[in-house]
């Protein structure tokens, strides 16, 4: 499936709040609840999980070098859900692009969860990565359902 998902052609052009609001979903469906307490409210679900992206610029030592940018996204309750990734820009480039995700070994590929699949499809079609935004942060709640408990 993973191999599947890497040959999909992508957009040529897009931006971090994009790929940020597809992370979030990622997180919303694969977060680990344990430990999560579990909010009575509306219903019973989970308590939302702090997310956030946000952008470090990395210095050159070289002026003929490219611009690279380190992109972080954390999740405060599971570190599993944790990405970074490197975008780089020569000057006479458009705009920046995802430095090539490292682990493409056809063996590594079952192990890649679907938003490594993401990077690595985003870096292999060199699609242009726009910065509208170098932090952005949110909470999301869980798709899983606790077990309801009234005692």
């Amino acid at each position: 499936n993973n191999f599947e998902g890497l040959m999909i052609e992508c957009e040529k052009e897009t931006s971090l709040s994009k790929i940020f609001d597809k992370w979030s979903k990622y997180v919303s469906e694969e977060v680990d609840t344990d430990g999560l307490d579990i909010d009575y409210d509306d219903g019973v679900s989970y308590v939302p999980v702090h997310i956030e992206m946000y952008v470090e610029d990395v210095d050159n030592c070289s002026k003929y070098g490219p611009e690279v940018k380190i992109v972080r996204f954390s999740c405060e309750h599971d570190e599993r859900m944790n990405l970074q990734f490197e975008l780089y820009k020569y000057d006479f480039m458009k705009g920046f692009e995802i430095r090539r995700y490292e682990d493409t070994r056809i063996n590594g590929l079952v192990n890649l969860s679907d938003m490594e699949v993401l990077l690595m499809r985003l870096g292999r079609t060199s699609s242009i990565i726009n910065i509208d935004k170098d932090f952005i942060e949110d909470d999301v709640t869980p798709e899983k359902e606790p077990e309801a408990s009234f005692s």
